[in-house]
């Protein structure tokens, strides 16, 4: 059974099953350690950026950030999040992995306030490439 936690980057062996997770998603070489906490976590936001992973027993088998964004637009403010760095072990595509991920950051989101419509809400998805 697929269990969703939220992941925290200051915790090494956290980070380090990220990367290697990423890694092995895309075949690409490593994250540099501290990269991920540097760029997921914005002081300047009114919300903290989450990060959620997916795991099967103890092997970390998704995962995806969840960056959070102050929007200004017209005089009005919206705390937004962007999806990104998501990551699912090769193994386990075709599961539904990333699907329980996005559910579980919905639910997450709702409890924050950020969701507030009883409608369809719409995650907006940006895939982050390696070069």
């Amino acid at each position: 059974m697929i269990r969703i936690a939220q992941l925290d980057l200051d915790d090494p062996y956290c980070e380090k099953a990220i990367i290697n997770l990423i890694s092995l998603a895309f075949r690409s070489e490593k994250v540099k350690k501290g990269y991920l906490k540097k760029y997921i976590h914005t002081e300047s936001t009114s919300q903290p950026s989450i990060f959620l992973g997916a795991f099967e027993g103890e092997q970390m088998i998704g995962c995806n950030a969840f960056i959070a964004n102050d929007f200004f637009f017209n005089n009005t403010s919206a705390l937004c999040f962007q999806s990104c760095w998501s990551a699912t072990d090769p193994q386990y595509r075709g599961q539904g992995v990333f699907f329980k991920i996005q559910e579980t950051a919905k639910v997450i989101l709702k409890e924050k306030g950020v969701l507030k419509s009883k409608r369809r809400q719409r995650l907006f998805l940006k895939k982050k490439v390696h070069h």
